[in-house]
This record gives structure tokens, C-alpha cells and sequence, in this order.
């Protein structure tokens, strides 16, 4: 006769290993699911740090389009009374005050400001603004104010008489 009963240490041991074999796969489960929430939370972070990135450059770049669109309007509304400046001191002849004036303009070209050269040119509708013809020609033969370039764009169209 077989006996298929095992003693209680027997039993003991295999239900012990049973329960560790299902405490393993639990545990093992457990860190997969583990390892994959710190995929993703490495994953959020990372897109957190891009698009923190992506602010601090958006802000920089709309912080300097604002600086430029101040610089536009300031410049713009110097222009003018800067040319009426300018042909008061040639009238006048006054040394110091053409030293002043050639100053101004300088740091106006530093900041980006340059004049656009009309006279003895076609008519360009993109710079300029007729004033007069006087015959039926399509050159420049008198600029009445110039054109005024700021980094690249238009702030101040040249008056001119067609001949």
C-alpha cells in the first residue's frame, strides 16, 4: 500500500512554495505595472520640459517683437520733426547744430533707420507717394520728403514729382 498522504512538513513546504510562486507574480506584476507608470511619468516629464522650453522661447521672441514695434513707433514719430530739423540747420548754417543733427542720424542708422535713395529712380508705388507730375515721365526729378527704411520695413514713404 502507497501512502499519497505527506507529512505536515510536506505540506507545509508546497503550500508555502504555492503561496510565494503566486507572491512572485504578484510582486512581478506589480513591477511591470510600476515600470510602466515610470515610463509615463518620465514621458510627461519630459513633454513638461519641452513645452517649458517652448514658453521661455515664445516669450523671448514676442518680448522682442514688442521691443522692435516700440522702437518702430519711436522712430517713426522722430523722423519728421528730425527733417525739419535738418533743413532749419542748413538754413541757419549753424555748425554745432549740424553737428547735433549728423548725431541724431547716426544713432538712428545704428538702431536700423536708413534712408531709401528715390532721386533720378523710377516710381516705386512700394516706397513712394507722387506729389506732382509735371510731365508724363516715370522718373524722380524731386523728392519732397525721403523714404525711411526700419530694419528692413517701410515707416515713412518718399513724396516725389514725377517728370
Amino acid at each position: 500500500m502507497t501512502d499519497n498522504t505527506q507529512n505536515p512538513e510536506e505540506q507545509l513546504e508546497d503550500q508555502s512554495t504555492g503561496e510565494s510562486q503566486v507572491l512572485e507574480d504578484t510582486l512581478d506584476d506589480e513591477v511591470a505595472e510600476l515600470q510602466l507608470k515610470l515610463v509615463e511619468a518620465e514621458q510627461k516629464y519630459q513633454r513638461a520640459i519641452a513645452d517649458y522650453h517652448n514658453l521661455v522661447r515664445r516669450n523671448r521672441e514676442e518680448a522682442v517683437k514688442k521691443a522692435r514695434l516700440a522702437t518702430k513707433d519711436f522712430v517713426s514719430n522722430l523722423v519728421e520733426p528730425l527733417n525739419h530739423l535738418a533743413l532749419a540747420a542748413q538754413q541757419i548754417n549753424d555748425p554745432g547744430l549740424n553737428m547735433v543733427v549728423t548725431q541724431l542720424w547716426q544713432t538712428l542708422n545704428q538702431e536700423g533707420l536708413e534712408q531709401v535713395e528715390c532721386l533720378g529712380t523710377p516710381f516705386d508705388a512700394e516706397t513712394m507717394e507722387v506729389v506732382e507730375i509735371t510731365k508724363v515721365g516715370k522718373k524722380v526729378t524731386k523728392v519732397l520728403s525721403p523714404c525711411y527704411r526700419l530694419n528692413g520695413e517701410i515707416i515713412q514713404f518718399a513724396k516725389v514729382i514725377l517728370d
